[in-house]
């Protein structure tokens, strides 16, 4: 069943949102800024504008003569080649790892919902304690039914044994674990690489990413590590767009797997 989308989002992603935005607005921004830094110097060449407009930074502090302006014009030129490639892969850069830091920090943000790192494990420990030193009648006869059972002819009663442990609370061996994964989880987090991501998302918080969704964010990576290591590789803006959405969709469907199931405080639970 699909699940209606929450109207809410975590802090970290609303800063992961203005950041990506501001990625993409300054590109707009550039993509219209270098046609019109070429057409300006056609009109110089013209004598259509006398003069270039003096650069908010990198240019000469005093105005330059003509030498010096068909020098610059020459140096503009050149640097205005494959702009829209260098751009591309100024945007994949910053957008991956505007990503892998909104991984952390909603990760973070959802320890600190729970009172910190040492109350998050304490917590999930005392509940593990508490139902290990519970002493219930209904538990031990239930349990005692349970223990090493193994005998196809007494898999009813083992049925009813486990819907009796389930409708009194009891936390199965698999639930007992979980102060020690919590603790793991943490002490994996502070060594986490961008390789590490998908695995914890799925394995750690029980995200649903299929297959091709854990593809596709390898391909990204792959891209952003080519890009990072200066191996010579080209994307278009269309591409590294695609990418960047991509990546969008996971950082969305986290937010929303974590505030439906993991921001739910147990401040009230006796």
């Amino acid at each position: 069943m699909k699940l209606k989308r929450l109207n809410a989002y975590t802090r970290s992603f609303l800063k992961w949102k203005e950041q990506t935005q501001d990625t993409f607005e300054f590109s707009v921004l550039v993509c219209n800024a270098v046609p019109t830094l070429k057409r300006t110097l056609t009109l110089h060449d013209k004598g259509i504008v006398t003069s270039l407009v003096k650069p908010d930074h990198y240019g000469a502090a005093e105005s330059p003569d003509n030498k010096q302006q068909e020098r610059v014009k020459k140096q503009l030129r050149e640097k205005s080649v494959g702009y829209k490639t260098k751009l591309s892969k100024y945007i994949l850069i910053s957008n991956f790892s505007f990503f892998e830091s909104y991984v952390s920090n909603v990760i973070e943000e959802l320890i600190e919902f729970h009172g910190g790192k040492d109350a998050f494990v304490t917590k999930a420990n005392n509940r593990t304690r508490q139902q290990i030193m519970r002493d219930d009648n209904g538990i031990q006869s239930a349990g005692r039914k349970l223990r090493l059972g193994d005998k196809p002819t007494d898999y009813q009663r083992y049925r009813e044994a486990s819907k009796k442990l389930k409708s009194i609370g009891y936390r199965f061996p698999t639930d007992l674990f979980t102060g020690y994964g919590i603790k793991m989880l943490l002490s994996k987090l502070a060594n986490m690489s961008a390789n590490d991501i998908p695995a914890i998302l799925v394995d750690g918080f029980h995200l649903d990413l299929d297959d091709s969704e854990i593809l596709e964010f390898h391909n990204v990576r792959d891209a952003r590590n080519k890009v990072a290591h200066g191996e010579s590789v080209e994307f278009s803006i269309g591409q590294v767009t695609k990418m960047s959405k991509q990546l969008r969709s996971i950082a969305l469907k986290l937010d929303q797997h974590l505030l439906r199931y993991y921001f739910i405080t147990e401040d009230y639970i006796n």
